[in-house]
């Protein structure tokens, strides 16, 4: 009886992982949005009728529908293959059309994504740049503010306190200098 058990066990080990999908590979984005949301007129910001396009999403409909390439272009800028490009382009494109429709807020945020640059992000201006000056690495191209973060590929952000180093979890449109530490009521910053 264990002879048969353990060959049972071997082949049910062996069938499931053949039947595994491969892992997802980070799609390529070639540059962040300049802007994190799109919000229609009589909207207000806190509305909770909210549409959230991954970055890899925005990069679809910006290559095909604002650079105006074909899909199997923009799949090999990608880096994904031309059926996987399609589905991230249909669901890109009922996103913004239910926004269109019912009047919801877009927020581009999150995804399975990479930067072949490194691009930062700054938080007084709001400008999105790729070059930085050796001279001057922790200041911002256009308004020379130290506040600058380097623009992660990762989905969750955090905020810290500068005092007592407390981590808070970010919470989108609220930024992390207007936050109270909740241990020793000192200013947090984004981390």
């Amino acid at each position: 009886m264990p002879i048969i058990y353990l060959v049972f066990e071997n082949i049910l080990t062996i069938f499931v992982l053949l039947k595994m999908p491969r892992p997802k590979r980070h799609r390529k984005v070639l540059s962040p949005p300049a802007f994190h949301a799109f919000i229609p007129s009589g909207v207000g910001v806190e509305s909770k009728e909210v549409v959230e396009l991954k970055l890899e999403e925005y990069e679809s409909i910006r290559l095909c529908d604002y650079d105006l390439l074909n899909h199997a272009e923009a799949c090999g800028l990608m880096n994904v293959s031309r059926a996987t490009f399609a589905r991230i382009y249909e669901s890109a494109r009922r996103k913004v059309a239910q926004a269109f429709v019912e009047g919801r807020v877009i927020l581009i945020q999150g995804g399975d994504f990479h930067f072949d640059e490194k691009w930062w992000k700054c938080h007084d201006c709001g400008s999105v740049f790729n070059s930085v000056n050796k001279a001057r690495e922790n200041e911002c191209a256009l308004c020379s503010s130290d506040y600058i973060e380097e623009y992660s590929s990762s989905a969750e952000s955090f905020c810290v306190c500068v005092s007592c180093g407390y981590l808070k979890k970010h919470v989108a449109g609220h930024p992390c200098r207007e936050e109270v530490c909740p241990k020793c009521e000192s200013k947090m910053k984004k981390k």
